[in-house]
């Protein structure tokens, strides 16, 4: 939350103390602020009036100014084109450091410019605070500017702004109270009292009625109040809002948003013209398109919150108001709306529409039950004060509040919990007056410090939370640093799961491939299966589901990496994947380009269907699986591999993964891509690693064609050859396929035949060779080819 310092000086007597104090004092006790920052960023600035004014020869824009700064008349080159004579002006004197630059006196188109007159904009205030009129030329004062005097005070731009970040504990933050409550405790400060108005449910008699059909409103205030007037804010109140990023309106809108910043209770104010029934409905029914204060249209569905009257709808419920209740320049009557709504339906219907607003923050995280009576007090006193409005003019609150009446609740903690937890030695006279700064009403009951918590503080429930109250309050540096006692134990051996997981990144490391980890959570788009695990509450859509595959995530970071020039690179994750019923390790690998090269013999292992097939098949190998347990099966109706470059991997006959060239619709270039569900590996029988002599005897090869139908997949040849061909045949490979006419085609093969103990005959190899072909003819139909 920003927050305006000259907000904060009204609320609390810090005016003393450093800016840069408050925040490292605030940071130092658990509320992180992210920075301090001027409104308006320049020195050396005063008000100038302009006494001469003439155009700048041979210049169609820039003009020359005398502008008389009390001290002396500088001259000045200017190129606004509302500059004028007689006008009272920001000068920015030579030497001034704006955001950008520092001024310097300069010579254009031969004529001497001492200084420079300013615009808003290059004051660097937030465009949304400059009136439209000003955001195209230079800031033009009023005739009471007086020259010479500091024209950021003069505006009321002389603020600091402290951005607090938001921390998920204390969401009492969101409002200006709590932090000022914050401060005076911290600080050891008073609070400055406030008048407010004593009975906002006082008032004449009404006609208006309000309801609710849903549960996601429990509770809805509303109060018509006559006689309004439209008028400017007071300075103090647009200084408040501008420092908290809002830009003023009028007086009647302002104070809406003044009591939500002070309170962190919304509240929504309708023109009252707008109700031809006098009566406003809470409904989650409503279905059709809307058009919002933004003038923009969102489309409500049913379980959203809608407030509406006479059927049509006139606001979403803790997240926006609809354009057609909107205040006007000539609203005399309004309707105070206080309400209170589920948090969880708030977040939902804003998440849907992309729409986080002021309100819908606050409505989203646990709020102050007593917030909306607090929010209808400053109300009514406001319009009294700045509005016109006088205690005559209000009608009765009318009321639907089905919350239950709120209750404080009480947390005890003794003094040697304190420390015990701290491992501090503090004593009680400073714990208690720790919680009577930050007014918890401490009393001794025996030993325990028992606390009434009030009702903003949602965050204190338990003795651990008060504990929490001492130290970052008296300091976190109460606290000695001490090494940790650890006993020795016994160190934990790796399960079956983890020393695989080490062995196949070990072992893809040592191919060359590098490891990645991409990230866990992906949108519904890279989602696969129909029971995937969704955040409650996502960062963003992106990251919405857990995913329960690696390959639209490895296929992401490998187009990022190819846009980068990254080329040529082979990369691999191993990565635990969740459905709402499992989780399982997966092993996914994508390259493209070569999987290795050398420039300068120019050779090079191109990455495609093969390289990919070979890799997978020596990991499983180097992890005790032999490959004759390995098969391949055809992949239909893929969009993400190649349908004629791709298959599916079996393990003792059971799929475990898929790998091929990426289907050329993802538009990435020879791209190879395996993702494997690791479940099968881990539990399959691992062969232990032999010794194997060099072989004494000669190796015999002899080549093989054989014609068969062009459905007949040659891992089946291969199987059918090695049964056939034992107990010598050691190696059968696959070196040419020619498609042939009627649906055939030819493949030939090398074999190779050894014997432990003994060289081979002619007669052993041929009998075996005629036991093969004979398998072929008999198990595929196959025909031997003639030369």
């Amino acid at each position: 939350m920003k927050i305006s310092r000259k907000w904060l000086d009204r609320l609390v007597d810090v005016s003393d103390i450093e800016t840069s104090v408050i925040a490292d004092t605030l940071t130092n006790s658990g509320h992180e602020v992210e920075g301090i920052e001027p409104l308006i960023i320049g020195t050396n600035l005063v008000i100038g009036q302009v006494l001469e004014c003439e155009p700048l020869p041979e210049s169609d824009h820039l003009s020359v100014c005398q502008v008389d700064v009390k001290e002396e008349v500088l001259q000045i080159v200017c190129g606004a084109p509302n500059v004028a004579k007689g006008q009272k002006v920001i000068v920015a004197l030579v030497g001034a450091e704006l955001a950008d630059f520092t001024i310097k006196e300069t010579t254009i188109r031969g004529v001497v410019s001492k200084g420079m007159i300013c615009s808003l904009k290059e004051l660097s205030l937030n465009e949304k605070f400059i009136p439209e009129e000003s955001l195209e030329g230079i800031e033009v004062l009023g005739d009471d500017a007086l020259v010479g005097d500091d024209p950021i005070n003069y505006l009321g731009l002389d603020d600091e702004i402290l951005d607090i970040k938001q921390t998920p504990n204390r969401s009492d933050f969101m409002s200006m109270d709590a932090i000022a409550f914050e401060v005076a405790g911290i600080f050891e400060r008073e609070l400055f009292s406030r008048p407010t108005f004593e009975n906002p449910n006082q008032g004449h008699k009404t006609k208006f009625k309000v309801n609710s059909t849903t549960d996601n409103c429990p509770l809805f205030w509303a109060k018509v109040i006559r006689n309004v007037e439209i008028k400017e804010s007071p300075t103090w109140i647009k200084q408040a809002l501008r420092g908290s990023g809002m830009h003023p309106i009028n007086n009647i809108v302002d104070i809406s948003n003044l009591v939500m910043l002070e309170t962190g209770q919304p509240n929504h104010l309708y023109d009252y013209r707008f109700f031809d029934q006098h009566e406003i409905t809470v409904i989650d029914d409503y279905e059709g398109t809307q058009v919002a204060l933004d003038g923009e249209e969102y489309e409500l569905k049913a379980g959203d919150t809608v407030i509406s009257s006479a059927g049509l709808p006139i606001g979403i419920g803790g997240i926006k108001g609809l354009g057609n209740s909107m205040i006007k320049d000539d609203t005399s009557s309004i309707v105070v709306e206080i309400a209170s709504f589920d948090p969880i339906a708030i977040r939902n219907t804003s998440k849907r529409l992309g729409l986080f607003t002021d309100a819908s923050t606050r409505y989203v995280k646990p709020m102050d039950p007593l917030a909306p009576q607090k929010a209808l007090e400053r109300i009514c006193y406001y319009l009294v004060e700045y509005g016109g409005a006088t205690v005559d003019d209000f009608e009765e609150t009318v009321k639907y509040d089905v919350t239950t009446e709120y209750e404080a609740h009480t947390v005890s903690v003794s003094l040697k919990e304190v420390n015990d937890l701290l491992g501090t030695d503090i004593v009680l006279e400073d714990v208690i007056d720790v919680f009577k700064r930050l007014g918890l009403a401490p009393k001794m009951i025996g030993d325990r410090i028992s606390c009434k918590i009030p009702s903003f503080r949602r965050d204190l429930w338990i003795k651990e939370d008060l504990i929490e109250e001492v130290i970052r309050v008296l300091g976190y540096d109460l606290i000695e640093s001490t090494s940790p006692f650890l006993e020795l134990t016994e160190s934990v051996p790796l399960s079956n799961e983890q020393i695989i997981v080490r062995s196949i990144e070990n072992k893809l490391a040592s191919l060359g491939l590098n490891q990645v980890m991409t990230y866990t959570l992906v949108n519904h788009k890279k989602i696969k299966g129909d029971d995937p695990i969704e955040l409650l509450s996502p960062l963003s859509e992106n990251r919405q589901y857990v995913r329960d595959q690696i390959t639209p995530s490895l296929l992401e970071m490998l187009q990022y990496n190819l846009d980068h020039k990254n080329q040529d690179e082979v990369y691999f994750e191993v990565s635990q994947v969740y459905t709402k019923d499992k989780s399982s390790w997966h092993l996914g690998i994508i390259g493209s380009g070569s999987l290795r090269g050398d420039h300068w013999l120019h050779q090079q292992v191109e990455n495609n269907f093969y390289t990919m097939k070979g890799l997978i098949e020596t990991l499983l190998v180097s992890l005790g699986i032999n490959e004759n347990r390995l098969g391949y099966r055809s992949i239909e109706n893929t969009a993400v591999y190649h349908p004629y470059q791709s298959a599916s991997l079996t393990l003792d006959n059971k799929v475990i993964g898929q790998f091929g060239v990426v289907h050329p619709s993802l538009n990435i270039k020879k791209a190879m891509l395996a993702e494997i569900d690791l479940t099968n590996v881990f539990e399959a029988k691992k062969a232990k690693t032999r010794f194997t002599p060099l072989q004494k005897y000669p190796t015999v090869e002899r080549d093989l064609a054989v014609v068969i139908k062009d459905d007949i997949k040659s891992d089946e040849l291969i199987r059918s050859i090695k049964k056939a061909g034992r107990p010598y045949i050691t190696e059968v490979s696959v070196f040419d396929v020619f498609v042939l006419e009627g649906n055939q085609k030819s493949i030939a093969l090398s074999l190779k035949f050894e014997s432990k103990d003994k060289t081979l005959t002619d007669a052993e190899i041929t009998k075996s060779i005629d036991l093969i072909v004979e398998s072929l003819e008999k198990d595929h139909g196959a025909l031997l080819r003639s030369s």
